[in-house]
């Protein structure tokens, strides 16, 4: 690896652009999809999914991978509660009773 010090930011994603090779798989099948923000509606979430850099907008439109889709269709996070394990228990415990998905991929076209 290069010694990058004293190089600046941009200089730098532009090295790492050059230099990085990603391979993309041939056989994803791309899906025109809806995203929905679950977790922050009307928000927008940034984020990398094997090497390639998304940036979605709730409420709009893309030509997405299906693993990236699979991928945000699949995540979750718990939805927890103040349970009595029994009846004649007189301290609640904070329990994990289900999940939630933070985002949803509506396919529209194939």
């Amino acid at each position: 690896m290069e010694d990058l010090k004293g190089m600046k930011r941009s200089e730098i994603i532009k090295h790492v652009k050059e230099t990085t090779k990603v391979d993309i798989p041939k056989k994803d099948t791309i899906v025109k999809v809806r995203f929905q923000n679950s977790e922050n509606p009307k928000g927008d979430v940034p984020f990398t999914y094997e090497g390639i850099g998304y940036h979605l907008y709730d409420g709009r439109t893309y030509d997405l991978p299906k693993s990236v889709v699979n991928h945000l269709n699949n995540l979750t996070y718990p939805i927890k509660a103040w349970v009595r394990e029994r009846p004649e228990d007189e301290q609640a415990v904070l329990k994990v009773v289900g999940q939630t998905h933070r985002f949803n991929c509506i396919v529209i076209e194939i």
